[in-house]
């Protein structure tokens, strides 16, 4: 997996994994597909009033970012153990779609007919309750592979603490063992 030392902007560490489907032997799950078949899609929820909800001017940026990530951050690493373990595997069949769908700026909830919604967002770091001097310009805290420079703090689970699955079920264990065998 790549390292957090090779992402090309910090605040990639923020960013969310791709959406990626194993279902019925795995397929892609274009978003601006699902937005032309009628799903859609908003920028990041700016602020919430009511009945009223109201949305970033940012979709248009995020689907560029989503259209490219599997292949700049995650398809060069299949490709490399897909040469080394010799498998045959079938050419990239995937196609390009352009469909470029509209920015919705804010949405009434009751007028629209939703009475139910279902955050999905997963979770967001608060570190508020840390008075120390230790956090970066995006307000994580700065460290190596989880140690800080204040002596006896550490961080486990960290987005990109090592690598992309640090902060995943899977990742986390191989990251836990550097800590423990720092102290």
């Amino acid at each position: 997996m790549p390292t957090v030392d090779t992402l090309p902007d910090p605040r990639f560490r923020f960013a969310g994994n791709p959406h990626l489907s194993g279902h019925g032997g795995g397929h892609e799950t274009n978003l601006r597909r699902f937005a032309a078949d009628g799903i859609r899609l908003v920028g990041h929820l700016d602020e919430a009033d009511g009945e009223r909800v109201r949305f970033a001017p940012d979709l248009s940026t995020n689907l560029r970012f989503a259209d490219t990530f599997f292949d700049q951050r995650i398809r060069p690493g299949i490709d490399t153990f897909i040469e080394r373990a010799e498998i045959v595997a079938p050419p990239d069949d995937r196609e390009p779609f352009e469909f470029e769908p509209p920015e919705i700026g804010e949405l009434d909830l009751a007028a629209e007919g939703i009475s139910t919604i279902i955050w999905t967002s997963g979770y967001g770091l608060d570190f508020g309750w840390i008075d120390l001097p230790i956090f970066d310009a995006q307000g994580a805290p700065r460290h190596v592979r989880g140690i800080t420079e204040v002596t006896g703090l550490s961080f486990l689970g960290l987005p990109w603490q090592l690598n992309q699955g640090s902060a995943t079920l899977l990742g986390v264990g191989s990251d836990a063992q550097y800590l423990a065998e720092q102290w």
